[in-house]
């Protein structure tokens, strides 16, 4: 999908970072020793991927059971953004809005807190504290009107994050593009484009016109024709 490939493209640019690629049934070569585990959701069934995941690796479920030899578990996407809570007991980090400024703030920040002496919840309150869009679960508690009803309020535990976590809005006149073509994929051999962000219509069922508020459209100069002439290039699907 769109959003996983430019989680993929980001994160393997980044300097001193090897990333590998997990699939529900495929894998790329894994290193022996994972420092950071992160997963795009975009919809609510990828939910039992993440927990398959975790049991192949030997990593617990959720993040109050695992320790400093675990890595640190984070997750993005349409499906966390709009709503963390109903899946934070089973993440670390949870990366809020758009992905491409914000995790490379997020690893930047992480391969600086790894060299340091200090314990797993100081670096996750590091993390929350200086990276804007990083919300920590276990570092805010969460209060709901009843046992089955909607949150009451959300407070953090420390005073050095902030009290409320904003959703990260990537601002640019080039959105994202395809880096990766493949015949395995649900559009097979397909470069694909993206023309606007979000939604301008705000029908009331659609997720995708609120959580990726603000509606942006890409340059026609400066990111659509340069993407698709580049998808010309290597896409062997041909429109006439």
């Amino acid at each position: 999908s769109r959003p996983r490939k430019i989680v993929w493209a980001t994160i393997s640019d980044l300097p001193g970072v090897s990333v590998s690629r997990m699939f529900t049934n495929a894998s790329e070569m894994l290193p022996s020793k994972i420092d950071l585990l992160g997963f795009s959701m975009s919809w609510e069934l990828d939910f039992p991927g993440l927990f398959e995941t975790l049991s192949v690796l030997n990593v617990p479920r959720r993040s109050s059971e695992r320790s400093t030899e675990d890595p640190i578990v984070f997750g993005g996407g349409p499906v966390l953004t709009a709503n963390a809570e109903p899946f934070a007991d089973f993440f670390d980090v949870i990366l809020v809005g758009d992905g491409e400024e914000l995790l490379e703030e997020f690893i930047s920040e992480w391969q600086k807190l790894k060299s340091l002496d200090i314990s797993r919840t100081e670096a996750l309150t590091r993390l929350a504290a200086t990276v804007e869009g990083a919300y920590v679960p276990e570092l805010y508690e969460v209060e709901y009107e009843c046992a089955d009803g909607p949150v009451k309020s959300v407070k953090p535990v420390s005073s050095e994050v902030p009290a409320v976590v904003k959703k990260r809005t990537f601002r640019s006149r080039t959105l994202a593009a395809s880096t990766v073509i493949t015949p395995i994929s649900a559009w097979e051999n397909i470069h694909m484009v993206e023309a606007v962000r979000s939604c301008p219509e705000m029908c009331r069922f659609c997720l995708a016109s609120y959580s990726t508020l603000p509606f942006r459209s890409a340059s026609i100069e400066e990111g659509l024709i340069p993407a698709i002439d580049r998808g010309l290039e290597v896409s062997t699907t041909c429109c006439r």
